[in-house]
């Protein structure tokens, strides 16, 4: 996963998601959808989504993984 944050204007931030079974890319906006889930939010190091299940919605968060120093 990557992000392309845009801290003036957050709106115009995209995430930039790779499906690992199939390769596939998925460039994602605020309120893109993606099966059943919705982002609600991207921010400088995670995205926030919606996910619908059974009638219930609950949100979940992906973080990016923080580099440890030494390691490429």
């Amino acid at each position: 996963m990557a992000i392309v944050y845009d801290a003036a204007y957050p709106a115009r931030s995209v995430a930039i998601l790779r499906d690992t079974t199939t390769k596939k890319r998925y460039d994602v906006r605020v309120d893109d959808e993606l099966g059943r889930l919705r982002v609600v939010a991207i921010r400088p190091n995670e995205v926030v989504f919606s996910i619908e299940e059974f009638g219930v919605e609950r949100q979940v968060t992906l973080a990016l993984r923080r580099r440890q120093e030494g390691v490429p």
